[in-house]
């Protein structure tokens, strides 16, 4: 090096695990962060109100990525949540400020609201390069007066197209919002989903 010359040196911050400095590809989320790569999964859960229980989803590594948590209520059928492993927090199925859909309540299970799409028995969930299915089903009581129980199967499958950090939107409005209860849903336009929305809206910018 000649005297006065000078040297540039780039120092990079230092980055959390599981971010990169440029998304793309499979498990890419739009602001570069790069979710884990889940493999597939599907059980059949079998709730009880004093027994909640806990289903811990696995990366293509076999290391556990999230955990999704069941439960009975009072005010509910059953209430699932998902969340990181190991990180307690908000649920990823729900939005702030939109119903949430891990919570199955009575009355969406009967007459017309039970086979409503993505709000009645059979439920899914896009985010963070999955889908994540739910399905309720009724169980007879196993002996006579037994506790009531429900049959739940979770299904899970890579979607590299679900980049949202929070479930999408679904493309059926949610009937309580809009007034009309669950006879004609209409549809309704996701701003963080790269899918072509059902009804024309403003597109989002899929290129980042």
């Amino acid at each position: 090096m000649t005297p006065g010359a000078r040297l540039a040196v780039l120092l990079l911050p230092t980055l959390p695990t599981g971010v990169a400095l440029a998304g793309g590809g499979a498990g890419a989320g739009a602001a570069g962060t790069r979710w884990p790569q889940l493999a597939a999964h599907s059980q059949r859960l079998v709730l009880q109100a004093s027994a909640p229980a806990s289903v811990p989803f696995a990366d293509v590594h076999g290391r556990a990525a999230y955990v999704l948590e069941c439960r009975q209520e009072p005010a509910a059928i059953v209430h699932c949540s998902l969340g990181e492993a190991g990180r307690p927090g908000a649920s990823l199925l729900v939005r702030a400020g939109l119903r949430d859909r891990g919570l199955f309540r009575e009355r969406d299970v009967q007459g017309a609201c039970a086979s409503y799409p993505q709000f009645g028995r059979q439920r899914s969930f896009r985010l963070r390069g999955f889908e994540l299915s739910l399905a309720l089903d009724d169980l007879p009581p196993a002996t006579a007066g037994a506790p009531p129980a429900q049959a739940l199967q979770v299904d899970l499958r890579p979607d590299a197209l679900a980049t949202a950090a929070v479930a999408e939107v679904p493309e059926a409005g949610d009937p309580d919002a809009a007034g009309h209860g669950c006879q004609a849903p209409p549809p309704v336009a996701d701003p963080f989903s790269c899918r072509k929305p059902v009804v024309e809206v403003a597109k989002p910018d899929c290129t980042q």
